[in-house]
């Protein structure tokens, strides 16, 4: 808004030399009217080339691409061009720095609104829609068309969400459709309350008797391997004994064989090898300790030692045979007190739990001795061999639970979303038009104005020729449509039809006023 004081041109369009032209001061409006060819258009260009950094008055003519090397003066180069613009505030200057516009300072770029007759006669020939795309930057209705939008892809989403509800709620309803028809389809039901009655029966704790019926099924099963476990562990204790006795037997025949007492000395004799083995240079007996004996000794003893080599051997087999019976007899006695255990067990997953009527159960305990559980075991393998079945029935039933009611649940979580974004659709679309109602309005009203001021602008220019009544209407049907109308000896007509091409410039110099 600073006032204009000079506008200085040099090698530039129609200038080839320095041309300046004042401005008058204390004027807001300068007319500039000359002959053709004195310069008119190169003054609105080196505006342009300041704002802009271009030249408009080249479009259009087919001179093609690369326009910028006609802005200099023919026989000018680049380097001669340069524009000045001299306000108030200061000066701002252009030149071309290769195919590109430099201002200087640029912060002093000027702000213009150039107009040329071919954009006046633009805007009266346009279509509606171009027509409002020429004018809608002086209304601000970018809120409106924000929250249309906004509203407009909302709903889009809305009404995709609820046909996806509207689907999911229906393959939710065939689902449980399938499980009330398996049911034999409950007479006085449908598949929706029969499912919530079914849900709704009390917990009849499958979790429980589930876990007490395997239970019962491992202490069973525990019993059938102690037939095998006893029969093998009395084998190995009768084989051990008999192994103990044929060992005494051999230890006698050993001992009898060397000369009497000798086998009572065989402890001593090895005791004096270890003792001379650890002491070689020994004068005297360790036993008796003279000293006339010692001389020998150690291989006397090895001599006496080699002799009782059977004895010694036979009292190690007899030693090794009767910790084998040891070992032999401890096992079967751990054995009856694994035993005596798993009938403890067996009883605690008996008679621990309150079983239902469809599950059989052995009368009898199984016997205290082992010798007379295989009897007890064939019994009541009929009755265990109901167990498996009877467990695989209730954890069938506990997985239909959880499957009838997920499927139920999905049902109710679709019909709420379906039920919710039927009521949010119509609201949103009731906004959203709404919203469109207000935007006509709002854009109406300032174009009204507009049109006012113009048929006043036109009507001062070509006074009483009845042409007055502009009028600009929004079209209802179109989104950002204007019409251009007007009056023609009484009737409403386009003006682009019946009006002479002076009065289509004035009237479009007029709506860009």
């Amino acid at each position: 808004n600073a006032p204009l004081k000079s506008l200085s041109i040099t090698g530039f369009r129609g200038s080839p030399e320095t041309f300046t032209m004042p401005f008058e001061k204390g004027r807001k409006l300068t007319l500039i009217y000359g002959e053709n060819g004195t310069g008119k258009t190169t003054i609105c260009d080196a505006f342009g080339f300041l704002a802009h950094g271009d030249v408009s008055s080249l479009d259009g003519y087919g001179l093609g691409k690369g326009l910028e090397k006609y802005w200099p003066t023919a026989g000018k180069s680049a380097n001669d061009l340069s524009v000045t613009l001299e306000t108030s505030t200061g000066t701002c200057s252009g030149k071309m720095v290769g195919k590109a516009v430099e201002i200087t300072p640029p912060s002093s770029r000027p702000r213009i609104e150039l107009l040329r007759r071919q954009q006046i006669l633009d805007l009266i020939q346009a279509q509606p829609k171009e027509r409002y795309d020429a004018i809608k930057r002086f209304i601000d209705i970018a809120a409106f068309e924000a929250s249309e939008e906004a509203l407009r892809q909302q709903g889009k989403a809305l009404l995709e969400e609820c046909r996806s509800s509207a689907q999911a709620e229906g393959q939710s309803l065939v689902e449980l459709q399938g499980f009330y028809e398996a049911a034999g389809s409950p007479t006085g039901l449908n598949a929706v309350s029969w499912a919530k009655q079914k849900l709704g029966e009390p917990s009849t704790n499958l979790d429980g008797d589930i876990a007490a019926i395997g239970k019962l099924r491992r202490a069973f099963d525990s019993f059938k391997t102690f037939g095998e476990r006893a029969a093998a562990r009395q084998e190995t204790a009768t084989n051990a004994s008999t192994a103990l006795v044929k060992a005494e037997t051999a230890l006698a025949e050993a001992a009898a064989a060397v000369a009497e007492g000798t086998a009572d000395t065989l402890a001593v004799l090895e005791a004096g090898s270890q003792y001379l083995h650890a002491h070689p240079d020994a004068t005297e007996c360790p036993l008796c300790r003279s000293e006339e004996n010692a001389a020998g000794l150690a291989n006397d003893i090895a001599a006496r030692l080699v002799s009782l080599g059977a004895l010694k051997a036979a009292t190690v087999v007899r030693q090794q045979c009767a910790t084998a019976l040891a070992n032999a007899q401890s096992a079967v006695a751990q054995l009856d007190a694994d035993y005596t255990n798993a009938v403890a067990a067996y009883a605690t997953a008996k008679e621990g739990y309150a079983w239902k009527a469809e599950v059989q159960i052995p009368m009898d305990a199984p016997p205290a001795d082992l010798p007379s559980l295989a009897t007890w075991l064939a019994t009541n393998e009929a009755t265990a061999q109901t167990w498996p079945s009877v467990e695989a029935s209730w954890r069938d039933e506990r997985k239909f639970v959880e499957t009838l009611k997920a499927a139920s649940d999905r049902y109710d979580q679709n019909v709420t979303k379906r039920t919710e974004l039927d009521k949010l659709v119509p609201k949103l679309e009731e906004a959203l038009k709404h919203c469109i109602e207000q935007r006509q309005a709002f854009t109406n009203k300032i174009i009204g104005e507009i049109a006012q001021e113009v048929g006043e602008l036109y009507e001062k220019i070509h006074p009483g020729e009845g042409l007055d009544a502009i009028a600009l209407p929004l079209d209802p049907k179109k989104r950002a449509s204007i019409e251009l109308a007007a009056k023609f000896s009484g009737q409403d007509v386009p003006p682009q039809a019946y009006f002479s091409q002076s009065h289509l410039d004035t009237l479009g110099l007029c709506v860009f006023l």
